[in-house]
């Protein structure tokens, strides 16, 4: 999901709550919901809702014209398809508990939990979700992940942008020579390399699951060494 979409998405529950002000103060609420009563307020942006780097990350892949070669606007359109399929199936009854909780708020969708999370490490949302309703959400963020920049991406195109990355390094790990400069600094898309090397496969329809692969903007440190006892060898670490 863009983030300008979520900051739109946030700012409209904002607004929705602020509208019901007085339903809410009337409703009887759960243990759970009771923090609606003293106001809800999201100053999140865009840019609090990612490690810092990661835009600096992406201008980079723009820049070099990684991204530009082999992303098209299907695979765009693909995720917002899918998550669609999806939510459209697990929001409709979360919804409508909610709204029986908090009759007149006429509440639609909510991603709060997620991204009060990722912003703060913390969110009074998620104690509304049942255990069920937030692995659906996690299915549905699987599913965008996959058809996205994964293993389901149209054309291959998340293993082609990956192995961008993965062949430089190859070829920097061969040059062994003493020419070969001592460090070298390489930047890349954290899923698609996963995708080119293999890694993170999950038995389910959604073969990514973005709980356990990498944090965001995850480094990866190789070296090679030549041990003593086994001089002219290199050994990949």
């Amino acid at each position: 999901m863009a983030l300008v979409d979520l900051n739109l998405r946030i700012n409209s529950l904002v607004q929705t709550l602020r509208n019901s002000h007085d339903a809410i103060q009337h409703a009887y609420l759960p243990k759970n919901l009771c923090f609606l009563k003293k106001g809800y307020k999201s100053h999140l942006e865009p840019g609090n809702l990612t490690i810092g780097g990661r835009q600096e990350l992406f201008n980079h892949g723009v820049n070099i014209r990684t991204y530009s070669a082999f992303w098209t606007l299907n695979n765009n359109m693909l995720v917002t398809q899918v998550s669609k399929e999806w939510s459209d199936i697990y929001l409709p009854e979360i919804t409508a508990r909610l709204n029986e909780l908090l009759p007149d708020v006429d509440l639609t969708d909510d991603y709060a939990c997620a991204y009060d999370l990722a912003a703060r490490d913390e969110s009074p949302w998620c104690n509304v979700f049942h255990a069920d309703e937030l692995a659906n959400f996690q299915y549905e963020l699987d599913l965008g992940m996959d058809v996205g920049v994964g293993y389901l991406a149209p054309n291959d195109s998340a293993r082609v942008a990956g192995s961008v990355f993965v062949n430089k390094l190859i070829e920097r790990f061969t040059n062994t020579s003493e020419e070969a400069p001592s460090l070298y600094l390489e930047f890349g898309h954290d899923a698609t390399i996963l995708v080119a090397m293999d890694l993170d496969r999950d038995a389910s329809p959604a073969v990514f699951t973005r709980t356990t692969p990498a944090p965001e903007v995850p480094n990866l440190v190789s070296n090679t060494l030549c041990c003593q006892h086994d001089l002219g060898k290199f050994h990949l670490r």
